[in-house]
Order: C-alpha cells, then sequence, then structure tokens
C-alpha cells in the first residue's frame, strides 16, 4: 500500500477549512455559555453514525514445502465494489479533570461470490473456468485511556494508549478448474484464515475550539503487535469537524484513514493481508 496521502483526503481538506473558516457565521451572539464541546460536567458522549469509505486490500498465501501460493487484489483483478458504508460508534467517558475513557466499533463485510470465472492469474494459481468466492472481513474495537497533556482557551492536547482489537476473516474458495505452477487441477480449491489480534495502540489527539460551537479536531494512532506467529501495524488518523447546537446535542462531520499489515506464517504457510481504507464520515453527537 502507498504511504502517500489518498485522494480522498487530498479533496476534502479545502472542504474543512471552509467549514471552519465559516463556523463563526453560524455562531449567534447569545450563544450559551457552555456547549457540548466544551462541557466538563457531562460524563458520557456517544457519537452515532456512518463513514463511506474505498477500500484497498490484498490476500497473500504461499506454502513454503511446495512453494504453491497464491496473490490476489480483489479490487483490481476481481473488480469487488470499492465502495462500502460502514456504521460507527464512539464512546468517551469522562474520568477527571485530565482523564478520559474512549470505546470504538466498526464492522465490515466485505465478500462477492463471482460465477463463471475465466483465465485470472494470481501467481502459482490460475484459475481458468471456476466459481470463486472471495472474502476480506473484519471486526474492529478499540479501548482507550486518554490524558489531557496541554489546555488553554482553544486547545487542547491528547495523549492515548490502549488497544486495538482485531478480528478477521479472509479466504478464497474456487470451485471449477485451473492450474498450480502449470499443472491441471479440478474440484475445490480453498484457502482462509481467521485470527483475533488485540494490538497496543497509542496515539495523539489535537483539539481546536474555534468558538463555543465550532471545534476541529485531528488524531494519529499506531498499533503495532509481534507476537508468536503474527506480526500485525496500523496506522489510523482523523480530521473531523463538530458543530454542537447546545448543551446535549451535535454533529460530526470528516474524513478518515486506515491502513494495516497483519502476517501470520508458521512453519508450513504464510499469509499476508493486507487492508485499508480512506473515506469520509458524518453522526450525531449526544452528551449525558
Amino acid at each position: 500500500m502507498a504511504n502517500a496521502m489518498p485522494p480522498t483526503m487530498k479533496r476534502l481538506l479545502p472542504f474543512v477549512g471552509l467549514c471552519l473558516l465559516g463556523g463563526g457565521a453560524f455562531a449567534s451572539a447569545e450563544e450559551p455559555t457552555e456547549t457540548i464541546l466544551q462541557s466538563r460536567s457531562k460524563q458520557f458522549v456517544i457519537a452515532v453514525g456512518g463513514s463511506s469509505v474505498l477500500f484497498d486490500s490484498s490476500f497473500k498465501y504461499l506454502n513454503k514445502e511446495t512453494g504453491n501460493g497464491f496473490f490476489l487484489d480483489p479490487e483490481g483483478q476481481l473488480d469487488l465494489p470499492e465502495r462500502q458504508e460502514v456504521p460507527m460508534l464512539t464512546m468517551l467517558v469522562t474520568l477527571g479533570d485530565r482523564h478520559f475513557l474512549s470505546i470504538g466499533a466498526t464492522k465490515f463485510r466485505r465478500d462477492s461470490a463471482l460465477l463463471d470465472v475465466e483465465n485470472i492469474d494470481l501467481g502459482n494459481f490460475e484459475v481458468t473456468d471456476a466459481s470463486l468466492d472471495v472474502w476480506i472481513n473484519s471486526n474492529d474495537f478499540d479501548i482507550s485511556y486518554g490524558y489531557r497533556l496541554f489546555a488553554d482557551d482553544h486547545i487542547r492536547i491528547l495523549g492515548k494508549v490502549g488497544i486495538y482489537a482485531l478480528d478477521l476473516d479472509a479466504g478464497i474458495r474456487a470451485e471449477g478448474e485451473w492450474f498450480i505452477n502449470d499443472h491441471p487441477d479440478s474440484g475445490i480449491y480453498e484457502q482462509a484464515r481467521s485470527l483475533v489480534a488485540p494490538l497496543p495502540l497509542l496515539g495523539v489527539q489535537f483539539n481546536f475550539y474555534v468558538n463555543r460551537r465550532w471545534a476541529l479536531s485531528t488524531s494519529v494512532e499506531a498499533m503495532y503487535l509481534p507476537v508468536g506467529d503474527i506480526t500485525g501495524r496500523a496506522l489510523r488518523s482523523r480530521i473531523h469537524t463538530r458543530y454542537a447546537f447546545g448543551r446535549t446535542v451535535g454533529i460530526v462531520f470528516g474524513i478518515n484513514y486506515f491502513t494495516m499489515h497483519v502476517s501470520d506464517q508458521n512453519e508450513l504457510k504464510k499469509y499476508d493481508i493486507n487492508y485499508g481504507y480512506d473515506g469520509v464520515f458524518a453522526g450525531l453527537i449526544f452528551a449525558f
């Protein structure tokens, strides 16, 4: 995967900037002295919404004994739909003047049944005439502790440490005719891998309060874990704008970017899974 900023983020950065510059025009002179964005009396903040994202994924398998394997690019080779709408849920719990607890969850389902596939070259594995099922599905959950490193009337900087848990299921199933290392074969061929990987999370979040109603937030979080046969690493970043209608309800919208690589290998087999997306998201904020 490329490490450059994805096209979606480049297109939307000017839009986010215009929203911030225009924030003062929406804030009336009779603003309340405290809103959902700056309230310290609220113990729970929940954001419920969805994200429209573009995916970039790949799945690689290698049999170390025979040298057989394949490399699959679902979006490029199989025309798996790149765009998907995904529900998102985030909760923030205030534990004190400087301490916070953040919980988030997302669910991705990416699968496709392609009938009558012909002449697809996946490396050592070449499909000539078969039905093909492909899937890369995941349930993502993270919980992190945040500490306020700096604060004044307009700026708050938070440090974060926690756990990002990935429940991943990826695989390919072909039924028909194919070649393995130029040798013809037929029947059912399947390779799949399911795993649960808890990755330590470190991050920082920067909040800038334009006024009592408008705020801009940016965050960067890195995850990495080498344990046993599994090595996982991921990077997540977000830029979003928040607007508070009052003390209890607000809206949030912005852009996000996520990239992940998981390598799972033993003496006989190796799986490499790349999984990433970028896109826009929007939702409602409720404070209690």
